[in-house]
């Protein structure tokens, strides 16, 4: 921020601001986390996408009699491997960019006027691996980085947050996250067995993956929107625009 004088680090505190929070900086764009985390994300989507047909085999070929040629066979190979590589070798850079990126928002929350002594940056990463805790918290804090980059107020604590609505684009986000994967593991397990259980079994992990696809393309929604909110906001604050 500008004092008058020369630039200093924006980590004015709000009125009432809680001790106990070491870990408060400067504001930090996430912008490059933000691009790293929607480009594994993108490719994750391709290689899903690239995955659907071998499953749509199972339900429109299930009991097919025709051997295939060997060119046949090589092709859906190369393809099987091609979508294979595609999807593990983006899964797991696409997870760390996220929670880097997560880390991020949430640590710049305090120089935006949101402080919450609850949980600090890397607790929020934590909380995504604790089994129960992770099938909400990694949506509420997305949420509350979101809330809390409200260009409107300059000053937002837990309890003017939670009265902010949530987006759609974060509910949509991990709605179909977590039905996708809960229909996706139902299908596999029907997969494994033999006869009209087994085809159907196959169409159900499609349509979980179909549903995770559309999860990711609103993770990557989700992402930019916060990035670019938290960058305004924080450039309205910058320039005195918002006291």
């Amino acid at each position: 921020m500008w004092n008058g004088v020369q630039w200093v680090p924006n980590v004015a505190p709000a009125p009432g601001q809680p001790a106990g929070m070491p870990w408060a900086r400067p504001y930090e764009s996430g912008r490059f986390r933000a691009r790293m985390a929607t480009l594994f994300l993108a490719a994750n989507i391709v290689g899903l996408i690239l995955l659907i047909p071998f499953d749509l085999v199972d339900v429109t070929q299930p009991a097919s009699s025709q051997p295939a040629g060997d060119t046949q066979v090589i092709l859906v190979g190369l393809l099987a491997l091609l979508a294979l590589i595609v999807y593990f070798g983006s899964f797991i850079p696409a997870i760390v960019f996220m929670l880097m990126w997560v880390h991020r928002v949430v640590r710049n929350m305090p120089a935006l006027g949101s402080f919450d002594p609850r949980w600090s940056p890397s607790g929020a990463v934590v909380r995504c691996f604790i089994p129960v805790v992770n099938l909400v918290h990694p949506m509420r804090s997305t949420l509350d980085a979101w809330r809390g980059a409200d260009p409107s107020q300059r000053w937002l604590n837990v309890t003017a947050r939670t009265a902010i609505s949530p987006p759609p684009a974060i509910v949509a986000w991990w709605s179909l996250w977590l039905v996708g994967n809960w229909i996706s593991l139902i299908g596999s397990r029907l997969t494994g067995q033999a006869g009209p259980t087994g085809v159907a079994g196959a169409g159900v992990v499609v349509l979980g993956t179909v549903l995770v696809i559309g999860a990711g393309v609103f993770a990557i929604q989700v992402i930019r929107g916060i990035t670019a909110r938290q960058d305004q906001k924080n450039e309205l604050i910058a320039t005195g625009q918002l006291r």
